[in-house]
């Protein structure tokens, strides 16, 4: 396999340990050597899946994994049960990231948070429960 791909696989499971970007890089380092990709390089990978895009197979094209129609169902059915749920909460529920169910809410659904409470930003009113 090649060092680079080992590497991002590598990634993605400190990833999806908790681990953050510096304490993946370090792991990274000690395992190997002069060989380990550049701090850059591995940072970047790591937020693209903080942000839940992941590579597709043999393509070298990124996709927007976590940002899937289901998960935005998912995402508003959440908000128009409590227009009050708070973002971390809609995390767990769903089982995306924390940025990813931003993106869902700020861009897919065009939500806005005001006084605790999720509204429509073009019409400025509470979500229809």
């Amino acid at each position: 396999m090649d060092e680079v791909k080992e590497q991002k696989i590598n990634i993605k499971f400190c990833h999806r340990l908790g681990k953050s970007s510096e304490e993946t890089y370090e792991m990274l380092r000690l395992a190997y050597g002069e060989d380990v990709i550049s701090k850059e390089k591995a940072h970047e990978y790591f937020m693209r899946l903080e942000n839940g895009i992941v590579e597709e197979r043999g393509r070298g094209r990124w996709s927007t994994g976590g940002r899937s129609t289901e998960n935005v169902d998912k995402v508003m059915k959440l908000i128009q049960e409590d227009r009050r749920t708070k973002v971390k909460d809609i995390c767990k529920a769903v089982g995306i990231s924390y940025n990813t169910c931003r993106r869902i809410l700020l861009e897919d659904l065009n939500l806005r948070q005001v006084n605790g409470q999720w509204i429509d930003a073009v019409m400025g009113h509470c979500v229809d429960m």
